[in-house]
């Protein structure tokens, strides 16, 4: 493995803060602030709060105030997916044209998502469905430093606009009732009963549910759209 995985992550900041001093390049610098991940896994899903402290001033070095929507696709085809498991990619594949599919005839998409690779492949995938259609793309999450690292990376675009949300995707209530809405969750965990709740409460949503099912039995009333291994999708019809 890397040496830089026996650095502390103190130490591995200071040395990406120290080469987005001396220079290297924008796309050098995210591959490594993502790497991260690799080395640190504990918060493999949601950004840090080092890393958006390091994205936060890349992009004031290079005078970005937001990326446009095609530059951001480029920078994420070229840094977000290195040396990702295929098997995982495949399954994130599937699992976000299952909701572009879904989504076309809606205007409104709720999604979770970390350092935007679900919105990246939902983006692509509604591009081609339904191209010059205009979508609101709303991300929530209960993590400052994953709020954060939304509202720095994610794109600024016409027809995706994106809506991000600090707080919890159960008790936010600012897309239509008529949005297509994407539960992605390692676990559910004690999400359970918010997640049955809003299932009865939201009769007209499409709803699509994503956990890993190795320590929770949780079957949701619906049909099983893939799995990769313990990770499961299932589409909730409640219309």
């Amino acid at each position: 493995m890397n040496n830089l995985c026996r650095l502390s992550k103190k130490d591995y900041y200071e040395k990406i803060n120290n080469d987005i001093n001396s220079g290297s390049s924008f796309e050098s610098i995210l591959k490594e602030i993502v790497k991260e991940y690799d080395f640190y896994p504990s918060n493999v899903l949601k950004p840090s709060k080092e890393s958006c402290r390091s994205l936060e001033l890349i992009m004031k070095r290079d005078k970005i105030s937001y990326f446009p929507i095609d530059d951001w696709l480029k920078i994420c085809e070229k840094c977000l997916f290195q040396n990702r498991n295929k098997s995982e990619e495949q399954d994130l594949k599937d699992r976000c044209l299952f909701l572009a599919k879904a989504s076309i005839k809606t205007k409104d998409i709720v999604i979770l998502d970390g350092h935007g690779r679900t919105l990246y492949y939902l983006i692509t995938f509604l591009s081609l469905l339904a191209p010059n259609k205009e979508f609101n793309i709303h991300i929530p999450d209960i993590d400052e430093y994953s709020y954060r690292w939304h509202q720095l990376f994610f794109p600024q675009d016409s027809i995706f606009k994106i809506k991000n949300y600090l707080g919890d995707i159960f008790s936010i209530s600012k897309w239509p009732k008529t949005s297509v809405v994407y539960f992605n969750f390692c676990g559910i965990g004690k999400s359970e009963n918010n997640l049955n709740n809003y299932i009865l409460r939201n009769k007209v949503n499409k709803i699509f549910i994503s956990f890993c099912s190795r320590k929770n039995k949780y079957k949701p009333r619906g049909k099983l759209l893939c799995r990769r291994g313990n990770f499961k999708t299932y589409l909730v019809m409640n219309n």
